[in-house]
């Protein structure tokens, strides 16, 4: 009232102030203490009001009450409240003296607290909504129900308003999921491409660091940004000749790139590249597309690629001299057709080799084996303990004979010392014992020494015999001859340097030269001390050791393969077991449970659960599956490749 008062000049000795609500009234009128609230307003209006006089008025007859409460334009146009006041003040104004009495509860002020709230909205990394779905597919239909249900409601508004509106499909039409398509690539574009978005609405050129700015981007009728290019004039679609502008990471990218590789039927990278470039531009697509077609578990199962990591160190066994054959390597090899005596119609039989390899001088030692049983094997390990000596470690892989025979000579281990006749067996057991170390199951490049060792044989088996079935004593003397072959290969390249030394074989540590050599004259009969004798043949010893460190064990130090380090594999991470005798899609899906980390920190065993129980397997025989939550093990689906 005294804004009202001051801006017209008006100075009147008396105003008059009318209000329909009792409460207030009283609160003016009144000497009783209120509340603070109450209080502060009611002295504001006495400090500012000192001439005001209040009056009481029905609220049906108080004209600021239609403003309160809205009226419509044909009803105000009619309306002598609003344009003429009440008919009261047509009048003198009358004794209006509030006296009517009002109940002590309405009087007391009324407190109610509302909460404040305040909202942030901001863009996160990704739209949450999009996390929710896993298909591009099922996406667009939600949204396109959404926007039917709101178009539903706006036509039921229509309906009462008697405007005509055709009834919807049953199904949902093309034209509703593109509408829906388009609008998640606008608010994708927004949230990736704001500022480029903000330039081209104000008439200006993208900004130089801008990835999409060789790309001349303009929005469409639409809003939409779209591709400008060079190729207006080129009579292809429009989606082809400007394609729709979608980020790199994002997860409404990843899933336009997973339906068009699911549409193609899991094609290969560059098909799927070949068919998004009809409608979309992605920055960095080839990028983008790998990253998704990499993650498919469909196409990683299809694969199965191993996972892979750095060839681990050698062996302490391998990389310090020690005699010949202390430290061995075993392993089997055939079977192979044998008869029991010449002649024809003699019984054929299946026999097999047993290879033992020095882990040293990588000498050979093949025996003849009728059968694969443990008792089989522990003769043949007498047999060579007997003319090679006793080995102090053997390695082998996790084969039902090895395990067997190492149960066996445990359990006589066991026997030994309990029997009181056989003091002597438990004393020579306890001095000279075997240490026996199995690889994991299913891991072949464990034992990479004796595999090769196996492949040799038998190419020098498949050279001579052939096809043809060899009596016992006939195999054993070939076996000898292979032997003999294998111990004179050299470690070493050879030089071509004529003044260079004879190349170093294994069969130098094991009788000073090469075994296949032609025999050279007797000089026994020399007049030379047997001191002297024996003192050349140890410096002969020393040679070939001293050969050995500078010239085999230098090859060692390279890595042929698997020289790059990889992600390990980590608790609770899902892989493929790969098996042989099944499809890639029937392998058994395996948790990881346990690490066996080497002695360098690398995983290369790990331990899985699978339905059926718990596998202990190398890394290579694992098919790894990545999560599409997981980004740090992109690269190890990456960097995976099938091991021999």
């Amino acid at each position: 009232m005294n804004t009202v008062k001051d801006s017209m000049g008006l100075d009147f000795q008396d105003y008059y102030a009318w209000t329909d609500s009792k409460v207030v009234l009283y609160w003016i009128y009144s000497n009783k203490r209120w509340n603070t609230f109450v209080a502060n307003l009611v002295s504001a209006i006495h400090e500012y009001g000192q001439h005001i006089k209040w009056y009481h008025i029905p609220g049906t007859q108080n004209p600021a009450d239609i403003v309160s409460r809205g009226m419509k334009l044909e009803e105000l146009r009619r309306n002598d409240l609003w344009w003429y006041g009440p008919q009261l003040l047509k009048n003198a104004i009358p004794n209006l003296d509030f006296n009517e009495a009002v109940p002590e509860r309405a009087l007391e002020e009324e407190k109610k607290e509302q909460p404040i709230c305040s909202f942030t909205t901001t863009f996160t990394k990704d739209l949450s909504l999009l996390d929710r779905f896993s298909s591009l597919t099922a996406l667009c239909r939600v949204t396109a129900y959404v926007y039917r249900f709101v178009d539903r409601c706006k036509r039921k508004v229509k309906q009462r308003r008697q405007i005509p509106v055709p009834d919807p499909s049953e199904f949902l039409q093309a034209e509703e999921l593109n509408r829906a398509l388009k609008t998640w690539i606008k608010l994708v574009q927004l949230h990736s491409f704001k500022e480029e978005i903000y330039s081209i609405t104000k008439g200006c050129t993208v900004s130089a660091n801008s990835p999409i700015k060789t790309l001349t981007p303009f929005l469409d009728e639409e809003k939409i940004l779209r591709v400008g290019g060079r190729l207006q004039r080129a009579q292809i679609s429009i989606d082809q000749r400007h394609p729709m502008l979608l980020p790199r990471s994002h997860t409404f990218t990843s899933l336009v790139v997973r339906g068009e590789h699911e549409r193609l039927l899991h094609a290969g990278p560059q098909a799927v590249i070949a068919s998004l470039t009809r409608r979309f531009w992605i920055v960095r697509m080839r990028d983008a597309v790998r990253k998704v077609t990499g993650k498919c578990v469909t196409c990683v199962r299809l694969r199965g690629e191993s996972v892979q990591q750095m060839m681990g160190n050698l062996p302490s066994a391998r990389v310090n001299p020690v005699r010949p054959f202390l430290r061995v390597g075993v392993d089997y090899a055939g079977p192979f057709e044998m008869r029991v005596l010449k002649g024809r119609g003699q019984k054929h039989y299946k026999g097999y080799i047993c290879l033992f390899i020095c882990f040293v001088t990588r000498a050979v030692h093949l025996e003849l084996v009728s059968s694969l049983t443990s008792e089989g094997f522990i003769a043949t390990l007498k047999r060579f303990a007997s003319r090679r000596g006793k080995p102090e470690v053997i390695f082998s892989d996790n084969g039902t004979n090895f395990v067997g025979a190492n149960r066996e000579l445990k359990d006589l281990w066991e026997l030994s010392k309990s029997s009181a006749e056989r003091e002597s067996v438990a004393f020579h057991l306890s001095k000279e014992g075997i240490s026996w170390r199995f690889s994991p199951p299913g891991a072949p490049n464990f034992g990479g020494l004796w595999e090769a060792g196996v492949k040799s044989v038998k190419f020098h088996l498949k050279s001579v015999i052939g096809d043809t079935a060899l009596d016992y004593e006939e195999m054993s003397t070939v076996l000898s001859q292979v032997e003999a072959c294998l111990n004179s290969r050299p470690l070493c390249a050879m030089s071509t340097d004529p003044a260079d030394l004879v190349a170093l074989t294994p069969s130098h540590f094991l009788i000073g030269d090469v075994i296949t050599a032609i025999p050279e004259a007797d000089y026994s009969t020399l007049p030379t001390n047997h001191l002297s004798r024996w003192q050349l043949s140890q410096k002969l010893v020393q040679h070939f050791w001293k050969r050995w460190s500078s010239e085999h064990l230098t090859r060692l130090q390279q890595r042929p393969k698997w020289w790059a380090t990889k992600p390990n594999l980590k608790l609770g991470d899902l892989a493929l077991v790969k098996e042989e005798q099944r499809s890639p899609l029937k392998w058994r899906l395996g948790r990881v449970q346990e690490l066996h980390p080497g002695e360098d920190g690398l995983v290369r065993v790990v331990t899985l659960r699978v339905a059926d129980g718990v596998l202990k397997r190398p890394c290579s025989k694992l098919c790894y599956l990545p999560l599409d939550t997981d980004d740090s093990t992109q690269d190890i689906s990456e960097s995976a490749s099938v091991s021999n």
